[in-house]
């Protein structure tokens, strides 16, 4: 198996309703030559992933108009979103927050304050390199 993450390739939408958060991650990952793309609440985010079709969603939990938990839900329930990658990006390390994300198929639960950005480009890297691979 070769990997092909070829970082130009991959299209990355971060839904995050802070501001500041949401380009610290943006900054970060087109510094890595990223396609990244940005939106302020699950509303939003929903039109940007049909807009955009990423290779994969940096989702927060907690946001306006419609929080992660509801944008999950319906990302799962559309036959155009329901394979897109998932890393949950959240304050929240509390277990029923979790538990309440595991039947997403989130790929990974990354608490904000136990990772850095360079930690979640590296995760990131790590996700596409796991569903990109091809075998020569």
């Amino acid at each position: 198996m070769t990997n092909i993450t070829d970082p130009t390739q991959f299209k990355i939408c971060i839904i995050e309703d802070e501001e500041s958060i949401r380009e610290l991650y943006r900054i970060k990952l087109e510094s890595e030559h990223y396609q990244v793309f940005t939106a302020k609440d699950g509303l939003e985010g929903l039109e940007l992933l049909r807009k955009t079709s990423p290779n994969l969603a940096l989702i927060d939990l907690m946001m306006p108009n419609m929080n992660g938990f509801e944008m999950m839900e319906k990302m799962k329930a559309d036959p155009e979103l329901k394979n897109i990658p998932i890393v949950i990006l959240t304050n929240f390390d509390d277990t029923e927050s979790i538990n309440k994300t595991s039947h997403f198929d989130a790929d990974f639960y990354l608490v904000k304050a136990q990772y850095s950005p360079s930690d979640v480009a590296r995760i990131v890297k790590e996700v596409l390199d796991s569903h990109h691979e091809f075998s020569f």
